[in-house]
């Protein structure tokens, strides 16, 4: 047909070409559609022959004119038309990088989120040449090590569907936390009180020993060195000084739900800081008690 036009007609070859050429293009689209689309696909390859063919047979070029200026709108746009509805109905056929992403990032957010912390975490990119087959299921994923905790965690993402599948997403992660800091500057050795501490959020990666986050726990301790303003208090830089020595007279202080009772002349046993565990004797009665050190003069038993 497109030879016959082109040699019997050439007034008219540049219209027979363009039928040609979007019969072609609409049976190309035939394969990936649904075979309802496919239908109307082959009805509009169909009609767009058939005007070709009448448009080569006629003689009347008045005709060809009118059959050009009314009817090739009218192809134009049902084509695009049935293009932008086929393509809508097909649908993307392999997995997106995004949600594969996602998968990886909630699943360390839900691992990794404990209690008082905020997970930041971003997965890299995935190669653009990989393709994988559109899951039919909701992705699933896993931390091969959920006790690991990195600044760069590996994630296994996979797919239970008709077609399976499991890829590694690397996954970078900052974790952050409350940390008890100095208030102020604090020197070497200067028994910290309250009001030299406060709580700031850090990120916990860079820290490389243990953080303290209650302030309370860090109250009455000694420093081994100075440390700047907003600076994190480790427990490197801390030690308990004894705040009762051993030998030392101290006033015991028994307390209950019920009762409170206070007892003098009890002597210390060994040298203890603030919070920590000792043993009084209490001359009176000569029994060996453990209490818990409250300040420089008092212990505590807990009767409860």
């Amino acid at each position: 047909m497109l030879g016959f036009c082109c040699t019997e007609r050439p007034g008219i070859s540049a219209w027979c070409i363009l039928a040609a050429a979007g019969a072609a293009s609409f049976c190309r689209l035939l394969r990936p559609l649904p075979e309802s689309q496919r239908t109307k696909a082959r009805a509009v390859a169909s009609f767009i022959r058939v005007v070709s063919s009448g448009m080569s047979l006629a003689t009347d070029m008045a005709m060809n004119r009118q059959l050009i200026q009314f009817v090739l709108p009218g192809l134009l746009l049902l084509g695009c038309r049935l293009a932008l509805a086929t393509g809508e109905a097909a649908g993307p056929t392999f997995q997106q990088h995004e949600s594969i992403q996602a998968a990886a990032v909630d699943e360390i957010r839900s691992a990794l989120s404990d209690q008082g912390t905020r997970v930041v975490a971003q997965a890299d990119s995935i190669d653009s040449r990989l393709r994988l087959p559109l899951c039919t299921q909701a992705l699933d994923a896993e931390l091969p090590f959920a006790g690991t905790r990195s600044n760069r965690i590996t994630v296994e993402v996979r797919c239970a569907g008709e077609q399976s599948w499991k890829v590694y997403i690397p996954v970078r992660l900052e974790t952050y936390g409350q940390v008890v800091v100095a208030a102020r500057a604090i020197a070497r050795n200067q028994i910290l009180a309250a009001e030299d501490l406060t709580v700031a959020e850090l990120e916990l990666s860079g820290l490389r020993q243990e953080h303290l986050s209650d302030p309370a726990h860090v109250v009455g301790k000694k420093m081994r060195r100075a440390v700047a303003a907003g600076a994190p208090i480790t427990a490197s830089v801390l030690t308990t000084p004894p705040m009762i020595r051993r030998g030392q007279l101290v006033t015991v202080q028994a307390s209950g739900s019920r009762v409170s009772i206070a007892m003098k002349n009890a002597v210390a046993l060994r040298d203890a800081g603030f919070g920590e565990l000792i043993e009084v004797r209490v001359e009176s009665s000569g029994r060996t008690l453990q209490a818990i050190v409250r300040s420089e003069q008092v212990v505590e038993v807990l009767l409860d």
